[in-house]
Formats: structure tokens, C-alpha cells, sequence
């Protein structure tokens, strides 16, 4: 990571690529297990058991959407405008925080006086963004409690001070009093500044960290997945059944092109026979598809963990019917979820959040426990609500990153935002990003007949954080 430098229109661009290949050979396995599985029932589905004609486009192939667009001069003016209304002045603070871009310490600090708590993650985001002079501030925040601040805390101060970084980075690692996020912005800190030490504590994490920084240290292991990490892949699925154990199975396809099921003593043997030959364990040839290694999908989309948000739009336009079944797009969305909410694993959670141009929480603060009376409940809560207004995903978005517990998000919509107070796609992407930067959240979308914008931004939706994007028609 290069220190100074004004973040640019290139830089943001960059961010995105580096993105893209980190997670590539997870998101290349991830749409291997997808289309094998699908390819049984003819491509797309509408319902559980229900096969249709592929639909058309499949997973979105359209390119990413250009960057959004700089704050306007007088947003950045307002961060220290005394003369400007403080909600005013916090907006601008959390814009500079999501698109990632630099001012100087003296600017930032004026801001100080009109923080809330739930505005330091924002600052301590745009501390990092002024360079090294700002380290004495990170430290003060670092001492604060609250779990996300600590994080950008750590990341700034690992990558800005070039000294003692890497060392703070490793007293962090090894300090389990700290927050997973902590962990995972000292290891996300070590890659982006390019040290040594970075694949090292990536491999240890396999072995015992768990949440977020163990999703990270996967997605760096993704970035140079080889031989060498086959045992450390098969001892994360051995101690790990729901989603980590999930992608490590998906990189060991990807690693070995061996298409074996989720047991991980059959990897292990197959290891061993490779070793006693001498010889790598890989294959040309695709092995046929082990009925194991299918797992649970949401129209399509293969799910891997065990504590999910679903978010279903309940805009207008979701009455219209599907061009491949003639089924309405609610319709469809609602039988899928049931049937999947009564086969997801023992000790499951979720919630369902509901939205047009407002949302609502079924399970509130805290995911529920899948069982069936929580499932009756929620499916009755559900045809309650009408299908009616626009897509307001900005404050639907904001709350799901802010609720503990969760692994995994699946969106069904047919549209981009429409409302709210965030409208831009690029510019919510970017929001996005900065929400899920510790959590590590999996986020995958279903484009249900969109059209080309919105399956665009749903696509680089999915793509950005470790997802899939299912189009169905």
C-alpha cells in the first residue's frame, strides 16, 4: 500500500480489480458447483423441483459499473462548515468514508464536534485516508470499545506506520480478548502493505480463527491457492461444517479439479494415495459430479452458511409474472423460501426483511432460530404485506450490515434502488463496501427478470463480496 497519495478514479478502479482476483477461485468453484447442479434441471428454476428453460443470460456477464462519481466540492466543504446543520455535516463524513476518499487531518478534525457513536466508525475510516500524521488520532480511537472502530483503528495503524506496523499487527493476531474484526483488519492490513508475514497468518487462521477473520484469511489463501494448502483446506473442513468448511471445499475443486463431496476423510485419503505415488493431487479430467458436494440453493444460488438474511423486495413491479413459468415473481420468491427455510441445518438462524420503500424486520434486532413455528410465523408474516411502492435498498442494506450474527445474505429483486436517500448504484456499491469491510459477509443476489442496469449492479453486487448473481427471467 503506497502512504500520501490522493485516492483517484484509478485507485478506486484498482480496489475493485484487486477484489475481483482475491476472490476469484472461490467465485470459479462456487459457479462450477452452481451449474452442475443446475444443469439437471435444464438451467433456472422458479421453484424447489420445478425445472424451466435456462434463463436467458444466466449469471449477469455484463461489465462493472463505472466508479461513482467524486463528492461535489461543497460536500467536502460542508465536513467543516461550522455554519452547516450538523446531520449535514455527518453525511458528508460518512460519503468520504464509503467512496474512499482523502483530506487532510486538520479538515477531518473539525468534524469532531458534531459526532454521534454511530458516526466514529466514518471518522476513524477517514483518518486512515489522511496518511501518516494521523496516527496519534488512530490510537485514540483504538482505545475505544466499540468493535468496528477498533478495526479501522487497526487497519490504519498497521498499514501507516511503516516501523512498527507489522509488529502491532501480530500482537493483535494473538490477542483472542480482542474482536474478530480486529483480527481481520490486522491480517487484511499485513497483505495490503505487501508484508511477508500476511500468507503466514492467513495459514494460521485456518487452523484457529473463526467469523470474520477466518473468512479473510480464506480469501487470501483464494488469491495463490496451491498444493501447499491442500492439508490446511481439509483441516478447516474437518473442524468446520457450515460456510468456511463450504469454501474451503470450493477452493480444494478449484485447487485439485477433483469434484468430490463435502466428507473431508475421502479428501484426505485421495491426498494420501497422491502422495504415496508422488505425484500432485490434481486431474485434467472433471470427475463426475458427487451428489454430496450439491448443496442447499435459493433459486439457484447455492447457500453456505448457516445464519442468513433474506431480503425480498415487495415493490410493485414484483407482481409482474416470469416470462420462463408465467408464475408471478412474489409467488415464486415466497415457495422458494419456505422450502428452503424447512431444510437448512440444525442450529440454522435467520431473519426475512421485507421492503419497498420501507422495510420490515421479521426477526428484529437478533436472527431466530429455524424451527416450525418460527417458519409458519414468518411465512404468514410475509403474505401480510403488500407488493406495492419502490426499492429503497440504501437503509434495507445499512441495517443488515449492523445486525451481529450474520454469514449470509441473499437478495431477490427486479429492480435498483428507486428511492431513499442513496439512488446511485455505484455510489451504494461503495457503501456497501465500506459496511462489509470487517464483517466479511457472503452477499448474493437473485435478478429476478431485470433489466440491464439492475442486473448489472446486482451482478457487481454478488461479485464484490464473495457472492452469486442468478438471473432469472
Amino acid at each position: 500500500m503506497a502512504f500520501g497519495l490522493q485516492p483517484s478514479l484509478l485507485a478506486l478502479a484498482e480496489k475493485k480489480l484487486v477484489i475481483l482476483v482475491r476472490n476469484f477461485p472461490v467465485l470459479f468453484s462456487f459457479w462450477l458447483a452452481l451449474s452442475s447442479g443446475l444443469a439437471a434441471h435444464g438451467g433456472a428454476y422458479t421453484g424447489p423441483g420445478e425445472p424451466v428453460p435456462p434463463a436467458s443470460g444466466g449469471i449477469a456477464a455484463t461489465g462493472p459499473l463505472p466508479p461513482p462519481s467524486p463528492p461535489q466540492p461543497e460536500v467536502i466543504a460542508s465536513l467543516s462548515d461550522y455554519g452547516e446543520q450538523a446531520e449535514s455535516r455527518r453525511r458528508a463524513l460518512a460519503q468520504m468514508a464509503a467512496l474512499g476518499e482523502s483530506l487532510s487531518l486538520a479538515q477531518l478534525r473539525k468534524v469532531r464536534d458534531v459526532l454521534r457513536q454511530q458516526d466514529l466508525v466514518d471518522y476513524t475510516r477517514c483518518l486512515t485516508l489522511c496518511g501518516p500524521e494521523a496516527l496519534d488520532d488512530l490510537q485514540l480511537q483504538f482505545r475505544r470499545s466499540h468493535p468496528l472502530v477498533k478495526a479501522e483503528a487497526v487497519y490504519g495503524l498497521v498499514t501507516l506506520d511503516q516501523k512498527g506496523g507489522e509488529k502491532f499487527a501480530r500482537e493483535v493476531l494473538r490477542n483472542p480478548k480482542l474482536p474478530p474484526s480486529c483480527h481481520a483488519a490486522a491480517l487484511r492490513a499485513l497483505s495490503d502493505r505487501g508484508s511477508l508475514l500476511a500468507k503466514a497468518e492467513a495459514l494460521r487462521q485456518l487452523q484457529v480463527g473463526d467469523k470474520a477473520p477466518l473468512f479473510e484469511a480464506l480469501s487470501l489463501v483464494a488469491e495463490s491457492a496451491g498444493q501447499e494448502h491442500i492439508l490446511h483446506l481439509i483441516g478447516l473442513m474437518e473442524r468446520s461444517s457450515g460456510r468456511a468448511g463450504k469454501e474451503a471445499h470450493a477452493l480444494l475443486q478449484s485447487i485439485t479439479g477433483w469434484r468430490m463431496g463435502l466428507d473431508p476423510m475421502l479428501w484426505k485419503q485421495q491426498w494420501r494415495r497422491h502422495q504415496a505415488r508422488g505425484e500432485e493431487f490434481t486431474q485434467k479430467e472433471t470427475a463426475a459430479q458427487d451428489p454430496e458436494q450439491v448443496t442447499l440453493s435459493y433459486m439457484g444460488v447455492p447457500i453456505y452458511g448457516d445464519h442468513l438474511v433474506f431480503l425480498l423486495d415487495l415493490s410493485g413491479s414484483m407482481t409482474g409474472a416470469l416470462a420462463s413459468s408465467q408464475r408471478l415473481r412474489g409467488e415464486a420468491a415466497l415457495k422458494e423460501l419456505e422450502w428452503v427455510l424447512r431444510n437448512l441445518p440444525k442450529g440454522a438462524s435467520f431473519d426475512v426483511v421485507a421492503f419497498n420503500q420501507q422495510a420490515a424486520s421479521f426477526a428484529g434486532k437478533k436472527l431466530r432460530p429455524c424451527n416450525e413455528a418460527n417458519i409458519q410465523e414468518v411465512m404468514g408474516w410475509i403474505r401480510q404485506r403488500n407488493f406495492q411502492g419502490g426499492t429503497d435498498l440504501f437503509h434495507i442494506l445499512q441495517q443488515v450490515f449492523h445486525k451481529p450474527g450474520v454469514e449470509e445474505v441473499l437478495l431477490l429483486t427486479d429492480g435498483v434502488p428507486s428511492s431513499g436517500l442513496i439512488q446511485e448504484p455505484a455510489r451504494l456499491l461503495a457503501f456497501v463496501r465500506h459496511w462489509n469491510r470487517w464483517r466479511n459477509i457472503r452477499f448474493n443476489t437473485v435478478s429476478m427478470a431485470a433489466p440491464g442496469d439492475a442486473g448489472q449492479f446486482l451482478q457487481q453486487l454478488a461479485q464484490e463480496h464473495q457472492g452469486l448473481c442468478k438471473v432469472i427471467q
